[in-house]
């Protein structure tokens, strides 16, 4: 009988222990307890459960930051995507030979008035563009407008409306003309002449004076009874349309002074570019290059309140229709609308251009500004929501938003363009869509 080899003997690691945890080795098999395995995979599950939520974070952040990118690289260079477009429903030239710089519907819808560089201001139906009353009187560009209607009650009767029509103009040339549309061509009267001065230079502004460098804004009142000038001399003046004088509540000086010599106030730091009445007339408004909006009142010039948040030039000032809201545009590309009983603001509008004109519906519930160089955007007055955009095929020069509405909806905006032509937009498809 063979003698038995002797068996190898099973080799058992030793038990090893370090600083973390016990552990068994047996044949490359890990013998750890069951309740350190455990720990482990929930320890791992809870670091790559950390891992999937940071990728989703982060990735999905990266993710949508990319697709926005390229939706932004290629949208349509001057208009919002995601914002309905009025359609065009006239396009006409302006009549004018240089740019328009300021545009305005007449009180009833009726009629645009334009003011240009080329020295001249224009009447033109709204819907065909046909020239109706050529105002020629200034020697130098027509920096802007404002009209008014003596009707109390609204009418269809163009030729009525027309006569009925008075329009203020401002010029480069330091001068303000009171319009009467009811004869062709429109009488003018220049605001600071004597009697007489209609045609002789040198009686301009005799007493007192006037401004001394060019009228950027004017304004009427309801009743066009009244007018305010802005000007680039730092200074606003109220003046009265019946006897083309200044009211003198703007100088300071005592009555034995010799009105000639006497300076007048200077409200404001920096150029006034624009200003408006009240509805009541009973308030007005003076925006300046200081950034600041002031109200003041009527009767005594008094200061009401300034009104401060613009980091730019004001260029644009509006009353809406119950005198209890104003709207101001600056250079800064924002676009506030205030309470004059309080001063606060109660919205805040953001464009992406420097606003050159902003206006308010006559149910102060939407608010139309430029939003970049070719378009324009009705807003919600109340949620700063743009709803519609109007699409020019040139550099906007001016807008006008139409008194005339459909369901309390603007029907109509018009804007004059760099190559002088009025591109006038019409909301009713927008309106109908929004009712079904």
């Amino acid at each position: 009988m063979s003698q038995e080899t002797d068996r190898p003997k099973l080799k058992i690691p030793e038990f090893k222990k370090d600083d973390a945890e016990v552990t068994w080795w047996v044949n490359g098999r890990d013998t750890k307890p069951r309740s350190t395995l455990r720990r482990e995979r929930r320890r791992r599950f809870i670091y790559t459960v950390i891992f999937v939520i940071m990728i989703l974070i982060f990735g999905g952040a990266v993710l949508t930051a990319s697709i926005y990118g390229i939706i932004y690289s290629l949208r349509p260079v001057g208009r919002d995507v995601m914002t309905p477009k009025a359609q065009i429903c006239a396009t006409f030239s302006s009549g004018h030979k240089e740019a328009v710089e300021d545009l305005m519907y007449s009180p009833d819808g009726l009629f645009l008035v334009t003011a240009s560089e080329d020295s001249t201001s224009l009447v033109l139906d709204a819907f065909t563009g046909e020239v109706l009353r050529r105002l020629e009187g200034h020697k130098q560009g027509v920096t802007s407008l404002d009209a008014v209607s003596l009707l109390r009650e609204p009418t269809k009767d163009r030729d009525r409306a027309l006569a009925a029509l008075r329009i203020l103009t401002g010029s480069k040339d330091i001068r303000a003309i009171f319009w009467n549309t009811e004869m062709n061509p429109p009488i003018q009267q220049r605001l600071g002449d004597s009697e007489d001065a209609s045609e002789d230079d040198s009686l301009l502004f005799e007493l007192p004076p006037g401004h001394t460098k060019a009228i950027m804004d004017v304004a009427l009142s309801v009743d066009g009874r009244y007018a305010l000038t802005g000007s680039l001399d730092n200074r606003f003046l109220l003046w009265d349309t019946t006897t083309h004088s200044l009211i003198r509540t703007e100088m300071e000086a005592d009555e034995d002074v010799d009105a000639l010599n006497v300076e007048l106030k200077q409200p404001h730091n920096g150029a006034v570019l624009a200003v408006a009445f009240s509805p009541n007339g009973n308030t007005y408004a003076s925006g300046s290059e200081d950034c600041t909006v002031k109200l003041w009142d009527s009767n005594s010039d008094r200061l009401i309140s300034t009104l401060t948040g613009h980091n730019s030039a004001v260029t644009s000032l509006q009353y809406g229709s119950s005198g209890n809201v104003l709207l101001s545009g600056s250079r800064d590309t924002r676009v506030y609308l205030w309470s004059t009983l309080n001063g606060a603001p109660i919205q805040i509008f953001q464009a992406e251009n420097e606003i050159i004109d902003a206006e308010i519906s006559q149910n102060e519930r939407y608010v139309l500004t430029n939003m970049y160089e070719n378009t324009a955007v009705l807003w919600d007055a109340k949620t700063a929501k743009k709803l519609v955009q109007f699409e020019a095929p040139e550099r906007i020069t001016a807008l006008a938003l139409s008194p005339v509405q459909a369901d309390g909806f603007p029907l109509y905006v018009a804007v004059a363009t760099v190559e002088n032509q009025i591109v006038v937009f019409s909301t009713r498809k927008i309106i109908e869509k929004n009712k079904k």
